[in-house]
C-alpha cells in the first residue's frame, strides 16, 4: 500500500480515513477539494485540476481522497488500493452537520450552516448517481485491491488493525 485513493460520498469519512492513514502509513496525504477549491469558495478550472492531480500522481507514494468522478478513473490507473467508504446516506448527512463550524486541512474554508445544508440538499440529490457511477468504475478496475467499509465501526476496525 504505497498509492492509495480514498472515495465515498461527501460526509463518508474520506479525509477522516486518509489522515489516520497517513500518519499510520506514513505517507503524504493529498485533498481534491484543497487541489479544486479555492478559500473565497470558486474553483479553479478543470485544466489547473487535472495539472495539479497529474503531479501528485508521478510521486512513487501517497495517498488521494476524493470522489470527483471525472478524475477518478486518471487515479485508479495509478493507485495499487482503493478505499472505498460505502457508508449510507444518513451517515453522510450526520457528518457534514456535525463539521459545521470546524477547521479543517481538507477544505480551504470553514463550512457555515448554509454551506452545510446546501451540501446536505445536493448529497440528498446526487446519492445514488454518484453511487452508481463509483460502483461502475470500480467494476472495471483491475490490479487494484479494493477495500469496501460500509460503516464507521467497520472504517475503525480496519484503521485500528494497521
Amino acid at each position: 500500500m504505497k498509492r492509495i485513493i480514498v472515495i465515498g460520498l461527501c460526509g463518508s469519512g474520506k479525509s477522516y480515513v486518509s489522515g489516520i492513514l497517513g500518519k499510520k502509513l506514513n505517507l503524504p496525504v493529498y485533498h481534491l477539494d484543497m487541489l479544486f477549491w479555492k478559500e473565497d469558495k470558486t474553483n479553479v478550472s478543470n485544466e489547473e485540476f487535472d495539472e495539479k492531480l497529474r503531479e501528485v500522481l508521478k510521486n512513487d507514494e501517497w495517498i488521494i481522497d476524493g470522489f470527483y468522478t471525472r478524475t477518478l478513473q486518471m487515479r485508479l490507473e495509478r493507485c495499487d488500493t482503493a478505499i472505498v467508504l460505502d457508508t449510507p446516506l444518513e451517515y453522510s448527512i450526520e457528518n457534514i452537520r456535525k463539521r459545521t463550524g470546524t477547521i479543517r486541512d481538507d477544505l480551504p474554508w470553514v463550512e457555515d450552516t448554509e454551506d452545510s445544508e446546501e451540501l446536505v440538499e445536493w448529497v440528498k440529490d446526487t446519492y445514488i448517481n454518484h453511487k452508481n457511477k463509483m460502483n461502475a468504475l470500480l467494476e472495471e478496475t483491475k490490479n487494484v485491491e479494493i477495500i469496501r467499509l460500509k460503516s464507521r465501526e467497520e472504517i475503525d476496525n480496519y484503521l485500528n488493525s494497521l
